[in-house]
């Protein structure tokens, strides 16, 4: 009889278990009207729903978890949209439309609440840049100088701009915010998109504070691998890094210098300005071929939106990627930031020079680089 009921307890932990390997989102907000069209999505992929009542169920299956979701809403000609940092659990959203998008928490969620306690701590300011942004496009209107605006409102040189004072006080505010939570997941989760605003020290400081059993993630490699390479100078020898052609091959970048120039190009069709600027580089890639290779590396790891980016490109020319994504150490290493970024290396792999975002003339830019 024990051994029976073993058996049923295991059998109920194995159900329970398998029951939370998807995401269940149970919800009800105020002021959805009935024709409203809603949407979930993570990963890549979009879920379409509608609710009843203003009440709705959804379930959805996350690839990796936890990770950031986004809830979208159409009525009435208008948008909106919140987002939530969520695993395969099951929450509830209670609230309104007016809530959209930051005002709202995924209840019973074991992640959602450290990322709304970091958007409490900074609502004041966020409200403030808001206020100081309508501030200055009232002035615009009136007819103000934009460069007076601009220097006022904006300016990132001592005296700081109104809005950039605030933006200060929020970067503060993440600093001890990351201090407190950087062994939880949405912690680790931050650490790549505020990096930029901190000085190398303060960046070994939350290093420090990683307990043992996070150091392996790949948020945490990230953060060190930023702190350890140096951006590079002209004439520093490219990085190497390890990723997979589309067919799936595994590859060095070193395998890319055979005598000519190299061009490192970081795009992806998730970024409008990278799929405008495909058909030209790829162009370019073909003037130049005699003096130049042409690597582009996809930065996301979603292979059915690096086969459309592949197809802009004319279906031609070197498509790298890793199943890291935008969490790939080549990424750090590099310091991209921004899509597309491209990178020149003369034909023994030095640093050449860098270009943030496509230009018209790009071409004859690099054909300057490479006299």
């Amino acid at each position: 009889m024990k051994k029976i009921l073993l058996l049923f307890l295991a059998l109920g932990i194995s159900t329970l278990t398998l029951a939370q390997e998807k995401l269940r989102l149970n919800g009800k907000l105020k002021g959805l009207t009935e024709d409203a069209k809603l949407s979930l999505s993570a990963d890549n992929e979009e879920i379409e729903f509608q609710a009843k009542d203003g009440t709705f169920n959804v379930e959805m299956e996350l690839k990796e978890a936890p990770t950031v979701i986004f809830l979208f809403v159409e009525q009435g000609g208008d948008s909106y949209y919140t987002s939530f940092f969520v695993g395969n659990e099951s929450i509830t959203i209670e609230g309104a439309i007016t809530d959209f998008p930051h005002n709202i928490e995924a209840l019973g969620s074991q992640y959602d609440g450290v990322r709304y306690q970091n958007y409490v701590i900074n609502k004041k300011f966020n409200d403030e840049i808001e206020q100081l942004q309508v501030e200055a496009q009232d002035l615009m209107q009136k007819g103000i100088s934009p460069d007076s605006i601009a220097s006022a409102y904006y300016s990132n040189v001592e005296p700081f701009g109104k809005v950039q004072k605030i933006l200060k006080q929020v970067e503060e505010n993440d600093f001890e915010f990351l201090k407190q939570y950087i062994n939880t997941a949405y912690g680790r989760f931050m650490l790549p998109f505020t990096t930029e605003n901190y000085t190398t020290e303060q960046m070994k400081t939350l290093l420090d504070l990683v307990e043992p059993q996070y150091e392996n993630t790949k948020e945490v490699q990230f953060f060190r691998t930023l702190i350890e390479y140096k951006a590079l100078a002209v004439g520093d020898k490219y990085y190497n890094f390890t990723a997979l052609t589309r067919e799936g091959q595994t590859v060095q970048f070193s395998d890319y210098f055979k005598g000519k120039y190299v061009l490192l190009d970081f795009s992806t069709m998730h970024c409008g300005y990278c799929q405008q600027a495909a058909p030209q580089t790829a162009k370019i890639a073909e003037e130049l071929s005699a003096k130049m290779d042409y690597v582009t590396y996809y930065v996301d790891n979603f292979p059915e939106t690096m086969d459309m980016y592949y197809e802009l490109k004319g279906n031609k020319g070197i498509l790298l990627w890793n199943k890291n994504g935008r969490l790939d150490l080549a990424i750090a290493k590099y310091k991209q930031r921004g899509t597309p970024h491209y990178v020149l290396f003369d034909p023994e792999g030095n640093f050449v020079n860098v270009l943030e975002g496509y230009m018209e003339g790009m071409g004859d830019l690099l054909q300057e680089w490479m006299q």
